[in-house]
């Protein structure tokens, strides 16, 4: 019996080394794909409602202010056309950032009406 069990231990253990050699023996995996240069950078991602102009500036900035974040920066408002130049007026610490405060600001500026 115990020359048996010692013939089955051997040939497992020859099985085994068998086994690791042929996985250390096979060819890697090839590797992924590097990043084309030229490639077109991926898609912003698509920003819910667009506050129209009649909205009043609490009203946007809750539209705006969708991760709850206190303020907004330019990607929160880059899909309002021509807001560029009331948010880099309104930024008055230059943070980049428009607190509520200074979102009032240029909400009033760009839509033409007094706060």
């Amino acid at each position: 019996m115990k020359s048996i069990l010692h013939g089955v231990f051997a040939a497992t253990a020859l099985s085994l080394v068998h086994a690791s050699i042929a996985i250390a023996q096979a060819p890697a995996a090839p590797a992924a794909p590097a990043a084309q240069p030229n490639a077109a950078p991926p898609s912003a991602p698509t920003h819910g409602p667009i506050p129209s102009r009649s909205e009043t500036a609490m009203e946007a900035f809750g539209k705006l202010n969708r991760d709850n974040a206190g303020y907004l920066t330019w990607e929160d408002v880059r899909q309002l056309e021509g807001f560029e130049t009331a948010f880099e007026q309104a930024d008055q610490n230059h943070d980049g950032r428009l607190n509520p405060a200074e979102f009032n600001s240029a909400w009033s500026m760009y839509t033409g009406s007094n706060p």
